[in-house]
């Protein structure tokens, strides 16, 4: 957690970590690392493997979006998001990669 912290310039501040899962009436969704901060921000991480940079389509991307919007309509829900991209190399620049905040990519790890 230590590298990704650093990667993301947020060393210094607390945070929890844990996986969520929501349900609603429109179904679920899943989010692979929360890490809600102490400054009043929470990163949502999607994790994921690709020989290349990963793409994101339009419909991965209204994944995505539906996944920011259920945890914004948590009750008592106050909080700035992030959405943090967490893959082996990266987001491949299209049209619907402007939604992801923060990449942090496999080599970002090994330093």
């Amino acid at each position: 957690m230590a590298k990704i912290k650093k990667k993301l310039s947020i060393g210094g501040v607390m945070t929890q970590e844990y996986a969520l899962r929501m349900q609603d009436e429109n179904g679920r969704a899943q989010i692979d690392l929360v890490m809600d901060r102490a400054d009043n921000t929470v990163n949502l991480c999607e994790m994921k493997f690709s020989i290349v940079p990963y793409t994101i389509t339009k419909a991965y991307e209204m994944n995505l979006r539906n996944k920011i919007n259920k945890l914004m309509q948590q009750p008592h829900f106050r909080k700035s998001i992030r959405l943090t991209f967490i893959s082996t190399f990266g987001v491949e620049k299209n049209i619907h990669s402007g939604i992801v905040n923060d990449e942090v990519m496999l080599d970002d790890l090994f330093e």
